[in-house]
């Protein structure tokens, strides 16, 4: 059996964990609080392999929520919705903006839609 690393060895710092406390209380999705519940207890230095039972998610996605966090140290890194997709969307706009074909008005209004969901 392997031994446990601490979860500063890991690379959690003090503030990283008081970041993730904060993101578990603010959040409002279903999958975003179950991904920062992931790296949380991860961080206090349970076992990713207890924290896919307690969680219901698998060892992989566990790593990976873990891993996608230490990349960053920023909390969109869990989420869905991702800084990037904004800019991404922008240009989408202005693309379908410059279009007169049917389809483009359909875009449109479904880009619009998401972003005004957000």
């Amino acid at each position: 059996m392997r031994k446990q690393r601490s979860s500063s060895a890991i690379g959690f710092t003090r503030h990283a964990i008081q970041r993730l406390n904060k993101g578990l209380k603010a959040a409002v999705d279903k999958r975003y609080y179950q991904r920062v519940q992931c790296v949380l207890a991860v961080a206090a230095g349970m076992a990713a392999a207890k924290v896919c039972k307690l969680t219901g998610s698998s060892l992989k996605s566990v790593y990976n929520y873990v891993n996608a966090y230490l990349s960053t140290h920023q909390l969109y890194s869990l989420c869905a919705k991702h800084p990037v997709a904004d800019a991404l969307l922008q240009q989408l706009l202005l693309v379908i903006s410059a279009s007169k074909m049917r389809c483009s008005v359909i875009l449109y209004n479904w880009v619009t839609e998401l972003q005004a969901g957000r």
